[in-house]
């Protein structure tokens, strides 16, 4: 059962995004982003519950995106051998996408409750 409250739209249907910058974390690369949040790839691993903020590059507004990391994991190695980790991340405000209407205000209460749950320790 998926915890997901926003539906999610792959990078490739996002032609106004052209890049990300993670503060921390560094240069990053769109995989699906949504009202509510974003995955993304890093070479850099984040600790869940660590604020963050993303920078994006394009037309996409806004440019700055105040979050917190929801989850880290492997997402694969590179060709380079560098480990790229998957880092989804949840807004700390609703961010409206092209097309898209910004969800009410009671689902996004449901990010955060979704984001808590999320930070507890599994192991």
């Amino acid at each position: 059962m998926s915890a997901r409250v926003a539906p999610r739209r792959p990078a490739e249907a996002c032609p106004w995004i052209t890049g990300l910058r993670l503060s921390p974390g560094g240069e990053a690369t769109l995989e699906n982003i949504s009202w509510s949040g974003l995955m993304s790839r890093c070479p850099k691993r984040l600790v869940p519950g660590v604020p963050v903020t993303v920078t994006v590059a394009g037309t996409f507004t806004p440019s700055v995106i105040k979050g917190r990391v929801a989850r880290c994991e492997v997402g694969g190695i590179g060709k380079d051998g560098v480990i790229q980790y998957k880092i989804g991340i949840a807004f700390d405000e609703p961010v409206s996408l092209p097309d898209e209407d910004v969800a009410p205000v009671e689902e996004s209460t449901a990010v955060t409750e979704t984001l808590e749950q999320t930070i507890e320790n599994r192991w």
